[in-house]
């Protein structure tokens, strides 16, 4: 962060921005993956949306700290 930037004007908005938008669609995306799938494979299905879930908030936390440096 630049020298003279706080918290409130420089992360927050971003914080907050980020949030809704997870509000927004991990409901819904995780309805429709399990909502796609046979009943017989709500488990597996249900697995695999968490495990790529999962590998994607990593990999954006492995990100997206190099991309501000």
């Amino acid at each position: 962060m630049k020298e003279g930037t706080t918290y409130p004007g420089a992360v927050l908005p971003g914080v907050i921005a980020f949030g809704l938008g997870l509000t927004l669609t991990v409901a819904p995306l995780t309805a429709t993956v399990l909502a796609a799938a046979a009943a017989r494979y709500a488990g597996i299905a249900s697995g695999v949306n968490n495990a790529i879930s999962r590998g994607a908030s990593r990999l954006a936390i492995a990100v997206i700290p190099a991309s501000q440096g």
